[in-house]
């Protein structure tokens, strides 16, 4: 089995580098120049060469190394803060100064080191390290040397006590003296005769069951004492270890991939040591993370800690599953996290040679955040106040042991290790936080005033920590609530006051996003009577004024915030109205007397033209002087409503700048709700309430009798219901000219605005006009046949014609309202607009229409009308035969006629008559006919261009001659 990078944290050994986190402010290292931190590194020898020493930053965990020459070590480029120092050197103890010294860069600081000597290293600690292998039966007669009676396995680093030697199946008891065995090598020596007189004839078997250790690879072996490493060696292939030590109970500890870790303590003397391995369990987890939905975490950390020896156990996963290895069985606190989640905790129990512990779902983390507050009592003296918010999966950087619990690291320094919290250490971990003082020794780096950093109090009697909320309890649930760690520190600095004018500069930590979200801010309190002026920075948001707010975006490193602070003074104000038409203004030798406005309209009141001398923004108050709420601003304009008319408005603006200082300026409000009153004149005096005009007589209006209350017109509109309209301004001629060329009655309306915009606007005219109607009728007529189409002017006798003046018209009435009387020019006579008439002789006749309006106003139409002949049938005989030929006197015979119409008009009630004509021409009637038929058929009339014909019977009685 595999251990994806599983490794034990004892908490009693310092972290030698932690990655910077929340409690860090990541800015760079401020160097102290030439300024050092040195000291001698001595043993009881003297002075001791090739030391290493370490210089940790308690605060960041930062590291500086050097390496002593003729015994001295020297740090030169050392960022200013509280320190521990760390020094190693072949043949000593590590030596480990936990108490926190002060550098601020200002002086030296002398640190001298007394190493402590190590016993010589005279025996060397060696052996083999692998896991227990069993044999059973091992037939090793073929190995026996009958010389040198011995025989050998076929491995070697048999564990002591587990092996037995048998002949032919009975065992050689090595108490009786039958055999020894060398554990390392796997020899043994037969030291029985008579055994020896067996093996040598050969006549039966040795076998030997035993355990031997099979070797691991590339398992790792630390010796410590002392808290120092005094040795470690990894194994290769065959297992074997060897480190140089002294005689000694030293603790060792064996770690290898798939096996449990071997940590125990041993008296070492030199003897070949064999450690045995034991195969480990495999245990496994799952994380999601729920991110509208869930899916597979991603940089998982899962942590197994065991109390109350506070070991714990780490390892890493990806794709939402993560294993351990190597762990033994118990109870555990059980931590998981991933990036940008909140951790999850929960109790665990490990047994068996396979664990799974199951799916955990994350949720999505919320930042943590660092304020930092610097607050200026004065240019000399600051309080500098940092609020850092942990979340519970949080990480004390100082602590050294990330753990993903915030609570779990102070019971790991402070505690038992029984995985709780109580107020006892709580109250330790605040007093240790006091003990390592402040983040910042002095203020370089971070943040100077015109080029001078300040210092912070040297005996920490001004700094102080304090940890919200002081929550006790288990740790074993997620929910243990974020934990705020505030700092507090006073700083000073000397002669930087007494100006009126200061730069400073700030370098803000960015914001960090990803695995660990951290949202920085910083909040510079200024002193009373100054304010911020000017700003630059690359990568931060700065607000405010005499608190000056610093908000840097994501990113890496510090950014530098540039500012200027200047002496507060107070605002030159002024103010007055956006002109519109609701504002009229009053002047008096080119200056303001004061404002009309109109009462219910919306006014614009500017601050235009106040300004503040340090060039920062102005809030402005305005107080309108009509008992409404006094309305405070910071946009240069502002609108406001006075509801009712009043002479003595008195509004009164002030102005406030960034640093609190304020200047007034005050106006003088006439509000005018009141209308203009209308009166007018007209050159024709009104009869009974009208004024009479002749269609297009001049009538001249006059409106000079209108007045306002605040004496200022500024338009009389005049407008007609006809659609004419006139304006007139304030000073023009106030007399306006009006006809009307149509006849009618007209209303006259006059609207008189004053110069805010109040307006008389009566319902009822000023003045009611009758136009009296002088307009004669135009006549026009048409002229229709008796199918109703248009005549041209002519219609046939016998016809009836039809006259339609329908499209006669009148400037007022409508034709119903008309009089038509016609004269048709034959002595007859008609009224009405739509009339008929029928002519019974041919020729031409006058047709005069008279139309008279209601007014009386007439006119007439004369126009000739051609009467012609109607349409008649023109009958002729076609042909005359007789049926017989000759006719005898006494009998009866036929005359058949043919005759044809060749008219414009069908014949109808046609009769044939035939005559005998005699010798004097005398004609005598013989018969007649009215029946005509065509083709056999009997028609009643004859038809234009048709032929018919016709039968007469006659009977001569005498001679006659025939027709």
């Amino acid at each position: 089995m595999n251990r994806e990078n599983t490794k034990k944290i004892v908490s009693s050994l310092m972290v030698l580098l932690m990655v910077l986190s929340v409690l860090t402010a990541m800015l760079p290292i401020v160097s102290a120049g030439n300024v050092t931190i040195w000291g001698r590194v001595t043993d009881t020898g003297g002075l001791v060469n090739g030391a290493e020493v370490t210089l940790v930053n308690v605060q960041t965990l930062e590291e500086y190394r050097a390496t002593t020459s003729n015994g001295i070590y020297e740090f030169t480029q050392v960022g200013e803060g509280y320190y521990v120092i760390r020094a190693e050197s072949d043949g000593h103890y590590l030596y480990e100064n936990d108490t926190a010294f002060r550098f601020d860069g200002t002086k030296n600081i002398q640190k001298d080191i007394t190493l402590k000597e190590t016993p010589v290293r005279d025996i060397t600690f060696y052996g083999v390290i692998g896991y227990e292998t069993a044999v059973t039966g091992e037939n090793i007669t073929s190995s026996y040397n009958t010389t040198t009676y011995t025989a050998n396995t076929q491995f070697a680093n048999i564990v002591d006590g587990t092996y037995s030697l048998y002949w032919n199946n009975t065992e050689l008891l090595t108490e009786t003296g039958n055999y020894s065995i060398d554990i390392q090598t796997g020899h043994i020596y037969i030291e029985n005769t008579s055994i020896r007189s067996w093996l040598n004839g050969s006549n039966g078997t040795l076998t030997i069951d035993y355990t031997y250790i099979s070797p691991v690879s590339s398992a790792e072996i630390q010796v410590t004492a002392e808290n120092t490493i005094i040795g470690r060696n990894i194994t290769g292939s065959d297992g074997a270890f060897s480190i140089m030590v002294w005689s000694y109970t030293f603790n060792v500890t064996v770690t290898a991939d798939g096996y449990y870790t071997v940590d125990k303590d041993m008296y070492i003397n030199g003897d070949y040591t064999q450690i045995t391995l034991t195969e480990a369990n495999a245990i496994f987890g799952f994380a999601s993370v729920n991110d509208n939905g869930p899916k597979p975490a991603k940089d998982i950390s899962a942590y197994l800690y065991n109390s109350p020896n506070k070991t714990v156990y780490s390892t890493h996963g990806q794709n939402g599953s993560y294993s351990f290895s190597g762990v033994p069985d118990g109870s555990y606190l059980l931590i998981v996290d991933a990036d940008g989640c909140i951790a999850d905790t929960s109790i665990v129990t490990i047994t068996g040679s396979t664990t799974t512990l199951g799916e955990v779902t994350l949720q999505k983390g919320a930042n943590e955040t660092t304020a930092t507050t610097i607050t200026l009592a004065d240019w000399n003296n600051m309080e500098l106040k940092k609020s850092v918010m942990l979340n519970p999966d949080g990480n004390i950087v100082p602590l050294g042991n990330d753990v993903s619990n915030v609570w779990l690291q102070i019971d790991m320094k402070f505690g038992n290790g029984d995985a709780k919290i109580n107020q006892t250490e709580v109250n330790d971990f605040v007093n240790w936080y006091n003990s390592i003082g402040p983040e910042f020794v002095s203020t370089t780096g971070f943040f100077t005033v015109n080029g001078t950093s300040y210092v912070s109090d040297s005996n920490l009697s001004k700094y102080a920590v304090t940890v919200e909320p002081a929550l006790v309890g288990e740790v074993n649930v997620t929910d243990m609530g974020r934990m705020w760690i505030n700092t507090s520190a006073d700083y000073s600095a000397s002669d930087i006051g007494g100006q009126d004018s200061y730069d400073a500069e700030l370098m803000a930590a960015q914001d960090v996003s990803g695995a660990d979200t951290i949202d920085r801010t910083y909040s510079i309190v200024l002193p009373s009577g100054f304010e911020l002026v000017e700003n630059s920075s690359t990568n931060s948001d700065v607000t405010g004024y005499t608190t000056v707010f610093v908000d840097p975006h994501t990113g890496t490193g510090t950014d530098t915030v540039s500012m200027t602070f200047e002496k507060s003074e107070a605002p030159v104000v002024r103010a007055g109205l956006k002109a519109s038409d609701s504002i009229y203004t009053v002047s008096e030798d080119g200056n303001i007397s004061y404002y009309i406005v109109k009462a219910g309209a919306e006014i614009t009141f500017t601050s235009a033209g106040t300004e503040d001398p340090n060039g920062n923004p102005v809030t402005y108050t305005w107080d309108f002087g009509d008992d409404t709420p006094a309305e405070t601003t910071t946009e240069k304009e502002i609108n406001h409503t006075f509801a009712a008319s009043n002479d003595d408005i008195t509004v009164e603006m002030t102005a406030t700048d960034a640093g609190g200082l304020s200047n007034s300026t005050t106006l003088t409000i006439k509000s005018d709700g009141t209308p203009p009153t209308v009166a007018a004149t007209s050159s024709i005096s009104p009869v009974g309430g009208k004024v009479y005009a002749e269609q297009n007589e001049e009538i001249v209006f006059n409106s000079s009798g209108s007045n306002d209350n605040n004496g200022f017109i500024k338009s009389y509109f005049w407008w007609f219901d006809d659609g004419d309209s006139v304006l007139v301004l304030s000073g023009e001629n106030q007399s306006i000219v009006k006809s009307f060329p149509k006849v009618g009655v007209y209303h006259a309306y006059l609207n008189v605005t004053d110069v805010v915009g109040n307006y008389r606007n009566d319902s009822a005219p000023i003045f009611t006009v009758q136009v009296n109607d002088t307009e004669a009728p135009t006549v026009s007529f048409t002229l229709l046949d008796s199918n109703f189409v248009d005549a041209a002017g002519s219609v046939k006798e016998n016809t009836t014609a039809y006259f339609n003046a329908s499209s006669t018209t009148d400037n007022v009435d409508v034709a119903a309202n008309l009089t038509f009387v016609w004269d048709f020019g034959d002595g007859s006579n008609a009224t009405g607009m739509n009339v008929s008439h029928m002519y019974t002789a041919i020729g031409s006749y006058d047709v005069n229409l008279t139309v008279t309006d209601k007014a009386g106003n007439s006119n007439n139409l004369i126009r000739t009308i051609v009467v012609r002949a109607a349409n008649r049938p023109d009958l002729s005989i076609v042909s005359v035969k007789f049926d017989p030929t000759e006719f005898e006197q006494g009998s009866t015979g036929k005359i058949m006629v043919n005759i044809t119409n060749n008219g414009e008009a069908n014949a109808t009630s046609v009769t044939v008559t035939a005559y005998t004509v005699d010798i004097d021409g005398n004609e005598k009637e013989i018969g007649s006919t009215n029946a005509l038929s065509i083709n056999g058929s009997a028609v009643s009339q004859l038809e234009v261009g048709k032929i018919a014909s016709a039968e007469i019977d006659w009977k001569p009685g005498e001679q006659a001659t025939l027709p």
